[in-house]
């Protein structure tokens, strides 16, 4: 007598998510959205279908000072269930008129829109996030708040995790630092950041690029502006000037 026929159970589809990715492309934010979304793990089913795109198909520069070549254009973002932007430097560029018609369509069908530290500032530039609570890279979120005033930017929510990882209320964690301290949890962290980023002036000969990512100010332009504020003159010239006294890169430093 013939056996039961076996129905294997249905597979749920696989979720597209494509990264829209701009020269210079940070390497970090789109290395952690390949991590997530790309990499194939033994024995896990595959949830999800990874790609990249950018509007100029060809050679896209990197933040690490390599090319990566990017073969697909703006239309793989029509069939994405998945749009990620991760990262978008300088935060200041503007979004190309077809890159914000894309991510509009892709809203308009239903795609989920998702970005990684400074990018949120192409999502913020299509009108999408008016009217929406938003947040970007600590140090940029004044100048997401300045230059889209529609937007509820949140910039206390690095803050946030720092309380969680102590097990205290962000109004306790700030209360502590200004009791303690002098200053807020905000401006600790970017004093601390200036410092490694200081030291790295003074012990490699890392280009500026560099040393603002090794040192957490996202950019090579926001790592300028807060130099400047901060010590009254520029990343390049505090080298100098370093030098010109006496200071020398340590051995072993990266070139």
């Amino acid at each position: 007598m013939p056996g039961t026929p076996r129905h294997d159970p249905p597979q749920d589809p696989v979720h597209r998510v494509v990264a829209l990715v701009r020269p210079p492309q940070s390497v970090f934010e789109l290395g952690c959205a390949a991590e997530v979304f790309g990499t194939r793990r033994p024995g896990l089913p595959a949830r999800y279908d990874f790609g990249v795109c950018t509007p100029r198909p060809g050679a896209v520069p990197t933040t690490a000072g390599y090319d990566m070549v990017v073969t697909r254009g703006l239309s793989a973002l029509e069939t994405a269930d998945t749009v990620v932007i991760p990262g978008w430097t300088p935060a200041g560029e503007p979004l190309a008129p077809t890159a914000r018609t894309a991510l509009r369509r892709a809203h308009a069908r239903g795609a989920r829109l998702v970005s990684i530290c400074s990018g949120a500032f192409a999502p913020a530039q299509t009108g999408l996030l008016d009217g929406r609570r938003a947040t970007t890279h600590w140090n940029l979120a004044a100048t997401l708040t300045e230059r889209f005033p529609r937007i509820e930017v949140d910039p206390a929510v690095s803050v946030e995790d720092m309380a969680g990882q102590l097990r205290i209320s962000p109004r306790t964690l700030a209360r502590r630092f200004a009791d303690q301290l002098g200053t807020s949890p905000g401006q600790w962290l970017l004093d601390r950041r200036l410092a490694a980023a200081r030291a790295l002036l003074e012990e490699s000969d890392l280009p500026v690029e560099a040393v603002a990512l090794r040192g957490g100010l996202s950019s090579a332009v926001n790592f300028r502006r807060r130099f400047q504020h901060a010590l009254h003159t520029t990343p390049s010239a505090y080298r100098r000037a370093f030098r010109a006294a006496g200071g020398a890169p340590r051995a072993g430093e990266d070139a």
